[in-house]
């Protein structure tokens, strides 16, 4: 849930962004990249790699998850 409140923070602080900003266009599309690439690259990946770090013993079973 806290990472969504930093998805929403980035997008707000973008939106913010005063329109005589010289390359304000340029900062809101990076936010916004960022944000859709680790909604829809990183979090798919995230449930398979904490399995997969489990198994081989790097990560203790009984570490609470996020």
């Amino acid at each position: 849930m806290a990472i969504i409140m930093l998805y929403f923070m980035a997008i707000l602080l973008a939106l913010s962004l005063p329109l005589e900003l010289e390359g304000w266009w340029t900062v809101q599309s990076i936010a916004y990249g960022v944000v859709v690439f680790s909604l829809f690259v990183q979090a798919p990946l995230l449930e398979p790699l904490v399995k997969q770090l489990q198994r081989r013993g790097h990560l203790r079973a009984d570490t609470p998850e996020a």
